[in-house]
């Protein structure tokens, strides 16, 4: 049995000073947010989380792109927005282009452009990474199979995968399917997986 869940906790600390606010029902959502994002961090030992404004504003866009991802798994037909670049992946003896890292994108309505850096972390908290994922890895051989029908069957693709789609129990049969579908060559799908992913449960993986 794989798990890929962790147990933790977290400390929130709200200061009150004189004269300040005593609205109960905002009080107790303010000291929620710092608890939450004291725990969010998923450290080893307890983290203590001071609530100020900018860790409201954190929170709030964190919001914000949970709700954008979950608008892109849901195909919901708004104007949020994933999609892939393709980076080139060059072969320095010869010079010609051999692949392509597919690096994923999202465009969120008013928050425009998206950093992975940012909205990856918030996919695989929310467990948004699975549909989310499967949506970059049919755009990616989707791609490959354009490439391969315009007489590049040689060309490989590379995929970043997330820890959670990777201990996901169908994920194997998922791709495999997804591969004979786009009529692909499985020899050029290349899975990129973080070195964080072996201390989940390195036998296993």
């Amino acid at each position: 049995m794989l798990l890929t869940e962790r147990i933790g906790g977290g400390i929130g600390i709200l200061e009150i000073g004189q004269g300040s606010e005593l609205n109960l029902d905002l009080l107790l959502s303010r000291v929620l947010i710092a608890s939450e994002r004291s725990f969010s961090r998923l450290g080893k030992d307890f983290e203590i989380c001071f609530y100020d404004d900018e860790l409201e504003a954190m929170v709030k866009r964190e919001s914000d792109i949970m709700k954008a991802l979950s608008a892109v798994a849901a195909d919901d037909g708004s104007n949020n927005e994933l999609y892939l670049q393709y980076q080139p992946i060059m072969d320095l003896k010869t010079g010609l282009i051999v692949g392509f890292e597919a690096l994923a994108r999202l465009r969120a309505g008013e928050l425009g452009s998206i950093s992975p850096l940012e909205f990856i972390p918030v996919a695989e908290k929310t467990k948004l990474i699975i549909p989310v994922g499967d949506k970059v890895i049919a755009m990616a051989l989707h791609f490959l199979s354009r490439l391969r029908m315009l007489g590049y069957g040689k060309v490989f693709v590379s995929i970043n995968i997330s820890a959670f789609q990777l201990l996901s129990p169908d994920f194997s049969n998922k791709m495999l399917k997804l591969i004979s579908k786009m009529r692909v060559d499985p020899a050029n799908v290349c899975l990129e997986i973080t070195e964080s992913v072996f201390f989940t449960d390195f036998d296993s993986i």
